[in-house]
């Protein structure tokens, strides 16, 4: 965890003195291998670090707070270079603070239960084995984990960029200088809903949640490819929003929810590395179906991916309905 951490904060500084453009283009590949490294660990350490009763609380949480980090962020840089006059140079150095920060947390505070996932994945196996249902329930989360990945997989296909929404908001007449406000309305609502949805979650069963999640998005997307008047697009960005808060925070405890402790963060490797490859596929396909067809193809296939994701979803047997 630490290491996919580094790599993809280190980089922050170097970036004040890139003077390139393949230097650019090498820090932002760090970049995002170092945040592709970090997440799964980082997932399996909030999934063992919680019961299973708060487990969806506990993933919304993080990504309110990692939302509001998203929007704090921004503002802050907004702040130092319009009112302290800094320039970019210093701002990127100046986020090397909180990374450090960061890093200490994790060195002196973060204690990780070593062991935990695989003692407790080994109890069950002997419970199981003596019960004569190992194998049966391996198979089980094996087919569930499968599921799972697809379901995701398909999902983050329709889940393009979310310029496009941005690019849809200035067709429908919100001015360049008004595109921050609709950046923000998405973040305050996806940080909003996040514990609100991990706490349905964890009440109602984390798949029934992903469902809901997925249904929002699709009826967002394709209202986004319909609409006509701004204050249509409020409501959509809103509704956009609380389905992102949906699906950030519910894939993660279903996820946690299907594997054992001992492949656990395989699988959020896997669902994490699967789902990147997808979500580039994403953009491209909605360029080349906006170019081709229109704003209202692009968003109504992201509708048809959205339903097609509840559909695996619907094939998964397990406790976590």
């Amino acid at each position: 965890m630490l290491l996919g951490y580094s790599l993809s904060t280190a980089t922050k500084p170097f970036f004040a003195f890139a003077n390139s453009a393949q230097m650019l283009l090498f820090l932002r590949f760090l970049d995002r291998a170092g945040k592709g490294m970090r997440g799964p660990p980082r997932d399996g350490l909030i999934a063992d670090s919680t019961s299973e009763k708060i487990r969806g609380e506990a993933f919304g949480f993080h990504r309110m707070m990692d939302t509001a980090g998203a929007v704090l962020g921004p503002l802050l840089a907004f702040i130092l270079i319009n009112y302290f006059l800094f320039g970019f140079q210093d701002v990127f150095l100046v986020s090397v603070i909180p990374a450090m920060l960061s890093l200490v947390i994790i060195f002196f505070f973060v204690k990780e239960k070593q062991g935990k996932g695989v003692e407790v994945e080994i109890r069950k196996r002997e419970n199981a084995e003596r019960k004569g249902a190992w194998e049966k329930s391996e198979m089980k989360e094996k087919k569930n984990s499968r599921l799972f990945i697809l379901a995701a997989s398909i999902f983050a296909l329709g889940n393009f960029s979310f310029a496009f929404v941005l690019i849809r908001a200035n067709e429908l007449g919100v001015g360049i200088g008004m595109i921050p406000l609709a950046y923000l309305l998405f973040n305050l609502m996806y940080a909003a809903f996040s514990i609100p949805f991990g706490e349905f979650a964890d009440m109602h069963g984390s798949r029934k949640a992903l469902v809901f999640a997925y249904i929002l998005f699709g009826i967002a997307f394709v209202g986004f490819g319909f609409a006509n008047e701004v204050w249509q697009l409020v409501i959509l960005l809103s509704l956009y929003g609380v389905a992102t808060a949906g699906f950030e925070t519910v894939q993660r405890a279903l996820g946690s929810e299907i594997a054992s402790g001992g492949r656990r963060v395989t699988l959020f490797g896997n669902y994490q590395g699967i789902s990147g490859l997808m979500a580039f596929g994403a953009s491209l396909i909605a360029g080349v179906l906006w170019q081709s067809f229109g704003a209202a193809a692009a968003f109504c296939f992201s509708g048809i991916t959205s339903v097609a994701a509840v559909l695996v979803l619907g094939r998964m047997k397990g406790e976590y309905y």
